[in-house]
């Protein structure tokens, strides 16, 4: 009874125009997104730091305090591809089995690299103090780019 009472109901709206067939879109796949990170913010900033200190120090001064913040903007999404990554080659299907890839990458173990570049900006603090004892401060900003990695 009720398979009746259904197939009523389609022939019914059939009749009236109420059922439309359409064909289905493509599927297609969306685009990874990845933000481009600069994981080494405080090593930068201690590299810089120590190599300015030797400098002051070569130079004759007794004292030399240096700090350095690197602060990066923050990252925006943004789509990857095949073309952000250096040293990745062909992927395709095997042609025997097409559930299985064949990817081509670096030979000789060179990574492979997801490299992006990100603004940062480098905020040095100086205070220096000669033989005499006397003390003079400076503050200086760098922008800059530096080389990140998606995540």
């Amino acid at each position: 009874m009720k398979r009746l009472a259904t197939i009523a109901i389609v022939l019914m709206a059939a009749c009236v125009g109420a059922i439309r067939v359409e064909a289905q879109p493509t599927k297609v796949s969306k685009p990874p997104k990845g933000r481009c990170l600069f994981p080494s913010s405080r090593a930068l900033g201690s590299i810089i730091a120590d190599d300015a200190k030797k400098t002051y120090l070569q130079q004759g001064y007794k004292e030399a305090l240096v700090s350095v913040r690197v602060i990066v903007k923050k990252p925006v999404t943004s789509n990857i591809s095949k073309s952000n990554v250096a040293g990745l080659g062909a992927v395709s299907p095997t042609a025997g089995d097409p559930t299985v890839l064949r990817i081509s990458v670096n030979s000789g173990g060179t990574p492979l690299e997801l490299g992006c570049n990100a603004e940062a900006e480098i905020t040095s603090v100086v205070t220096l103090v000669d033989n005499a004892g006397v003390r003079t401060k400076g503050r200086s900003v760098t922008k800059a780019i530096v080389q990140g990695a998606f995540n």
